[in-house]
C-alpha cells in the first residue's frame, strides 16, 4: 500500500495474472477508427433495412447521434468534427 501514491511496481508474475483476468489498464477504451464505425453503421443498415440506430445500441448508438449533432453544427456553419467527405459517405448509405 502505498500512501503518497508515488510510482508503484508490480511483479511481472502479477501483471500476468491481471492479464489473465482481462484487466483493464487503460481508464478510456481505445478510440475505434470512424471508418470502422462506418463499416458497422452499414452492416446496420443491411440488418435493418436503415441507419436510424437506436442509443440503445451499445457504442453505434451513440456514435451514429454524435454524427448527426456534428452535421448539423456543419451544416450551420458551426466548428465541427466532421468533414464534406464523411457526410457524402454517410449520406451514400442513407443516413437521416
Amino acid at each position: 500500500h502505498n500512501k503518497n501514491l508515488g510510482p508503484s511496481r508490480l511483479g511481472r508474475d502479477r501483471i500476468e495474472k491481471l492479464n489473465e483476468i482481462g484487466f483493464q489498464w487503460r481508464l478510456r477504451p481505445e478510440r475505434i477508427p470512424w471508418d470502422d464505425r462506418f463499416k458497422a453503421l452499414k452492416r446496420f443498415k443491411e440488418e435493418h433495412g436503415h441507419c436510424r440506430v437506436p442509443i440503445t445500441v451499445p457504442d453505434l448508438g451513440k456514435w451514429a447521434k454524435y454524427q448527426r449533432d456534428q452535421y448539423s453544427l456543419f451544416m450551420r456553419g458551426k466548428k465541427a468534427k466532421i468533414n464534406q467527405e464523411k457526410i457524402d459517405r454517410l449520406l451514400s448509405i442513407g443516413f437521416e
